[in-house]
């Protein structure tokens, strides 16, 4: 919360919508975006000895692709993930490697999968067809699962907090009316609460009831015994709270 502006008559403070917005933005978009560019497969094509692999994204899109013939193949390898000693037993997953004449190697997909997804199947056949590289063979491993779980977290997570969590609060005091304004605003809902400053007692930080906890809130009290929380707990803002509180308690004539 930061102060908004003041006259004689009137103190409003009030925190920033934009960065929330911004915030929840970016989340939303890196969830679409790792869709569409994070390869979670492969797809291999030989017609008559020639073709192309691709590696393709969550949706099944090429990413990038690379024209391969079976001249430049000199081996097919399952490749397992590097073993660190003390790290626990081995790994069984696997994946594809093809193995090029220059010496370098093309893996099928960037990621290691279980035995059960059919590699070694996918090995075989490409081993056999290279044996007489005639006809067509397409070898495909997709693993999507994963990346589609993350990003639908990520992305649920960026919306709800556009459409419904984010918001805006604003306090302000108004001499002339007698009043004092919580509000409460989003994107798609507002709400607010006022009451009468000439009813207000005091101001005051109250800590979370935890007692190994630091945090702390800002509350409102009446001369009718009821509080009203203005701000939820917190320990990085209590500074900053304690300061508006303040600020507060001076403009109403309260303690």
């Amino acid at each position: 919360m930061r102060l908004h502006g003041k006259t004689a008559r009137k103190l409003e403070y009030r925190d920033s919508l934009a960065p929330k917005v911004v915030f929840h933005l970016a989340i939303l978009a890196v969830a679409v975006a790792a869709l569409f560019l994070v390869p979670v497969g492969g797809e291999l094509r030989l017609t008559d000895g020639y073709g192309q692999m691709c590696h393709k994204n969550a949706i099944g899109i090429p990413v990038n692709c690379r024209d391969l013939g079976v001249t430049e193949i000199s081996a097919i390898n399952l490749e397992s993930p590097r073993h660190r000693p003390g790290s626990g037993p081995p790994s069984r997953s696997l994946r594809l490697e093809i193995v090029l004449t220059d010496g370098n190697t093309l893996p099928l997909t960037r990621h290691f999968q279980s035995p059960a997804s059919g590699v070694s199947l996918h090995a075989h056949k490409l081993e056999r067809y290279l044996e007489s590289p005639s006809g067509e063979v397409k070898i495909e491993q997709m693993d999507a699962e994963f990346l589609w779980g993350i990003s639908m977290a990520g992305g649920l997570l960026g919306l709800y907090g556009l459409l419904w969590g984010i918001r805006q609060t604003r306090i302000t005091a108004d001499l002339d009316r007698d009043r004092l304004t919580l509000q409460r605003r989003g994107l798609l809902r507002k709400n607010s609460r006022q009451w009468q400053i000439s009813q207000v007692e005091s101001f005051a930080m109250e800590p979370q009831k935890d007692a190994a906890s630091r945090r702390m809130r800002p509350v409102l009290r009446l001369k009718d015994g009821s509080r009203h929380v203005l701000q939820p707990y917190s320990l990085a803002y209590a500074k900053r709270y304690q300061g508006m509180l303040e600020q507060f308690s001076s403009f109403c004539g309260t303690r």
